[in-house]
């Protein structure tokens, strides 16, 4: 092959190659960006599910120990409420006294029925 002939064919070649690599770089490039959208939005659906999740099991758990004790206030309320109307229905005013002492509230409650 002559040296005019070896150079075009040299050039062609370098030119074919660097066509071939830059080709293959964008290929890969946007292959890439794909893959790393897909597993990212993958992970970050399973991340935000778990995160509100458990969220939602904290407020949950919240919620329920809010109500539960608005609950048994309430039901105390309303049970010293019942005791003390039952005292003065008896005319016992003078047992009205006793039912800052815990013990003797209770006492007071069985005696009435109101707990077991």
């Amino acid at each position: 092959m002559s040296g005019l002939g070896y150079t075009i064919m040299k050039e062609a070649m370098e030119k074919g190659m660097q066509q071939g690599i830059e080709k293959g770089m964008q290929q890969g490039m946007q292959q890439g960006m794909q893959q790393g959208m897909q597993q990212g939005m993958q992970q970050g659906m399973q991340q935000g599910m778990q995160q509100g999740i458990q969220q939602g099991i904290q407020q949950g758990i919240q919620q329920g120990i809010q109500q539960g004790i608005q609950q048994g206030i309430q039901k105390g309320e309303n049970l010293l409420a019942i005791l003390v109307s039952y005292l003065k229905r008896d005319g016992r005013l003078n047992d009205l006294d006793c039912i800052s002492n815990e013990e003797d509230r209770k006492n007071l409650y069985r005696e009435y029925h109101l707990i077991d």
